[in-house]
């Protein structure tokens, strides 16, 4: 397979290994390498280390970037004028090279990387389930960096050929540091991506203590292959992988997390943390606050960076427990504001300090339901639907949907569901959807104040601003990885 570029190598030995759980390895030195992976506590730092880079530690993020920067780039969420304008160049589109997203590949490159150096040395590991269980997350991880990367620095299959010359990334899954890669096929990346999801599934085992410890486990595993086949858009297995997941899961409360403890996922307090997959442990100490992303508490209130667009907020019925879990209502500096408060804190802790849900199960019933759709199957996916909706909404009764009604109503499910997770900009881009944003509605709780500049209201379906543009250093250092079209 191509290698990880030149740059991301060079980034990565200054910033590699830096937590005092991690492991300390000389990035070249194959012989200290060996060394440092010798006993279970060796891989279990190394792997440690390996989540750690899901963070970053400096403005570029990862996953808490990506957690809002979705949203920011479509529809769900509208700058407010009273807040530090940050993210600004994407909200308004303004996307260059010099000015993108370069975490993602820092970080994503450096998960893979690390993940890299553990399954090149399992070996030293005695067979049995403690080697089965760290060679399933270290390829899970890896196959998880290179879908995030892929998603958002390639074309989507609604808008490229997925054969096409350089039309995904370069994969990575040697620690082979001096190659300049161009970048694979679209095909070629998703397979690969796959294949190492399908490969740490049937080694993992499906532990769900795993979720409060942060690590993947089996079910996670096929929560992330069910998101990959269905960006790829081969809905067939998409249901499949979803439907597995699910049986894996059992409970559908536990899956999705019932209307009466649906609060607390966002508290991290759900009991035996139902409704969460995957995710990210945030403590106190580790000085990370994920939902300054989005707000930031001070004397004269709340402060928001950003707030729902009035259009999505209006489509939260009254009787629907997200609407009190992901939003609240409050004056800061003279104007009225829907704020999320989705990250807002745990109880007890610092003001933003919660962990970051990276997957959760309603996400797979949702895929389920629309791949089920697509794939013919409809009394399958109204099932899986309604699973999801009879959670969230009080007294909840089915409209038994079918046709195009119940297509709308799962994209909509969908939208509502996972809201400021990640996913919006993703799924427009998958399903070859345009970025509509208002040309009234503005900021304020009502609906007024400033709308979306002009230039940004409105981004047509595979429009090349779906793919953000490799950054400067990066093509200076490997002229071999293609610019992202038209930058």
């Amino acid at each position: 397979m191509r290698k990880i570029t030149l740059l991301m190598i060079v980034c990565l030995s200054a910033f590699m290994f830096s937590c005092k759980d991690e492991l300390e390895l000389t990035p070249f030195d194959k012989v200290d390498e060996e060394m440092a992976f010798k006993t279970t506590k060796d891989f279990t730092a190394a792997l440690r280390g390996t989540y750690s880079r899901l963070i970053g530690v400096d403005p570029s993020f990862y996953m808490q970037r990506k957690m809002i920067l979705s949203d920011v780039l479509s529809d769900n969420l509208i700058i407010n004028q009273t807040g530090r304008k940050s993210l600004m160049s994407y909200y308004e589109f303004k996307l260059a090279a010099n000015s993108t997203w370069g975490g993602l590949l820092l970080y994503g490159y450096s998960v893979i990387d690390r993940s890299n150096r553990i399954i090149s040395n399992i070996n030293n590991l005695p067979d049995g389930d403690f080697k089965n269980d760290v060679l399933a997350q270290a390829k899970a991880l890896r196959a998880m960096a290179h879908l995030d990367i892929v998603m958002t620095y390639a074309p989507s299959y609604t808008a490229v050929d997925g054969d096409a010359a350089n039309s995904g990334i370069p994969i990575k899954d040697d620690v082979d540091a001096s190659a300049k890669p161009a970048r694979n096929t679209l095909n070629e990346t998703f397979n690969f991506i796959i294949s190492e999801l399908k490969s740490a599934k049937d080694l993992a085992a499906n532990d769900r203590a795993s979720v409060a410890s942060g690590f993947l486990n089996k079910s996670a595993i096929g929560g992330l292959i069910a998101r990959a086949y269905l960006y790829k858009g081969d809905y067939p297995a998409a249901k499949a992988a979803a439907q597995e997941t699910a049986d894996l899961i059992g409970s559908a409360d536990l899956a999705i997390g019932s209307r009466a403890n649906f609060t607390g996922i966002w508290k991290d307090n759900s009991p035996g943390n139902a409704g969460v997959l995957f995710k990210i442990v945030i403590a106190e100490q580790d000085r990370i606050q994920p939902g300054t992303e989005f707000s930031q508490t001070t004397s004269s209130g709340t402060r928001s960076e950003y707030v729902p667009t009035f259009e999505l907020y209006s489509k939260y019925d009254d009787t629907d427990i997200r609407k009190s879990a992901y939003f609240s209502t409050s004056n800061f500096s003279g104007f009225t504001y829907n704020h999320i408060i989705k990250y807002s804190s745990r109880p007890g802790a610092s003001a933003n300090v919660v962990d970051i849900k990276v997957l959760r199960g309603a996400e797979v019933y949702l895929v389920l339901a629309e791949a089920a759709f697509r794939s013919g199957d409809e009394t399958t996916a109204l099932d899986a639907l309604d699973e999801v909706r009879s959670r969230r909404y009080d007294n909840f009764v089915s409209d038994e949907e079918t046709g195009q009604s119940l297509l709308n109503a799962i994209l909509l499910e969908r939208r509502l569901e996972l809201a400021f997770e990640g996913q919006r900009f993703y799924d427009l881009k998958r399903l070859g959807l345009p970025i509509v944003r208002s040309a009234t509605e503005g900021e304020l709780a009502d609906g007024t104040g400033t709308p979306a500049p002009s230039t940004a209201q409105i981004i047509p379906a595979n429009d090349f601003k779906f793919t953000l543009p490799i950054p400067t250093a990066e093509r200076q250092a490997n002229p071999n990885f293609a610019q992202s079209p038209n930058y």
